[in-house]
């Protein structure tokens, strides 16, 4: 098993370049907010077309963004060039993401050569304070360049 230390020592430059060039991350607007070895934090601003139920992050919306907040987090701690792909993930919402600003927090918990498992929690930003309204658990397999 690898420790929780990147071995690519372009990390942050790595996970940064797959935001700004992913359609998917591109189309919803996620920003990224920070980065670490083995943590990602993503954020989105409300807007409209994002709802199903108005003035509420819709679901998939909610999923998205904690899946790439937990497949960026096991990138960080993959060699340079590689390429990771979620393999499943849980979510469990708990309460409505009703709010101005949705934020995606991701974790590895066990990084591995082929495997990571990861955790990514969901909040969002209403009246003045975060809410916790979602949490994932999703396993990411690596592909090494």
């Amino acid at each position: 098993m690898r420790s929780a230390t990147p071995v690519n020592p372009r990390y942050v430059e790595d996970v940064t370049a797959v935001v700004g060039t992913t359609p998917a991350m591109r189309f919803y607007g996620f920003e990224l907010v920070r980065v670490g070895p083995g943590i990602v934090e993503l954020a989105l601003d409300f807007r409209e077309p994002l709802t199903a139920v108005p003035g509420t992050f819709q679901g998939t919306i909610q999923g998205a963004i904690a899946d790439f907040a937990g497949t960026l987090a096991a990138l960080t701690l993959c060699e340079q060039g590689s390429k990771v792909a979620t393999i499943d993930y849980t979510l469990k919402f708990m309460e409505p993401a009703k709010g101005a600003r949705l934020f995606g927090r991701g974790r590895v918990l066990r990084p591995g050569k082929s495997l990571t498992f990861c955790a990514a929690d969901v909040f969002v930003e209403r009246d003045g304070q975060e809410r916790h309204c979602a949490a994932c658990l999703l396993t990411t397999r690596n592909f090494a360049p």
